[in-house]
């Protein structure tokens, strides 16, 4: 699911400076997410998406499609026990940016939308400028490959891995946007779930 600069990055057609890639109706693909370097200060890196408009709590931000599969990797998501959502193997990097905008959306601890029914939903007020970022750990039962979260909001958690190895404060404070199968699945209650 995050995209750093290791990744395919000739983008045929499609100027490669600063805010690039895809302009759409309210999102764009911009080159520069955040990672930490040997100093421990964050440089820029990667890719993500990027609010062009504005989004209210509960507005769909992004509707996904990709190919459905058994096998996860770090580009997928999760969107039931045994299912992941993938990009199309054979899509081109400029077709992947058309049609599966939700591969750019990058983890955060404190997130400004969460992933329901192959959308993304708003959680939090969205402003032009915005990254559109989700926790990882509210879909994802395990993570195919666990990182070290750079968010550095209050309530990083640091090390990502997945839902099933968070305390239960954790999976209590997260409840309003963990995925319903994930909530089923670890007996808690969907009543109070938002989405």
């Amino acid at each position: 699911m995050k995209i750093t600069s290791n990744r395919n990055t000739e983008f045929k057609g499609y100027e490669t400076t600063k805010r690039i890639m895809h302009w759409c109706e309210k999102w764009f693909v911009e080159e520069g997410s955040y990672k930490m370097d040997t100093t421990g200060s964050l440089t820029s890196s990667g890719y993500c998406l990027v609010a062009n408009g504005l989004a209210k709590i509960g507005d769909v931000v992004l509707h996904c499609e990709g190919v459905l599969l058994e096998t996860k990797n770090k580009y997928s998501v999760q969107v039931s026990l045994k299912t992941h959502l993938h990009p199309p193997v054979k899509a081109t990097t400029a077709a992947c940016q058309e049609n599966h905008k939700w591969m750019y959306t990058n983890h955060s601890c404190f997130p400004n939308v969460c992933f329901s029914d192959m959308r993304f939903i708003a959680i939090r007020p969205i402003v032009p400028g915005d990254h559109i970022t989700f926790d990882y750990e509210t879909n994802e039962d395990t993570m195919s490959e666990m990182f070290v979260c750079m968010c550095e909001t209050d309530v990083c958690r640091g090390t990502i891995a997945g839902y099933s190895l968070l305390t239960d404060a954790e999976r209590a404070r997260l409840k309003h946007q963990t995925a319903a199968y994930l909530l089923e699945h670890y007996a808690l209650s969907t009543t109070e779930s938002s989405f």
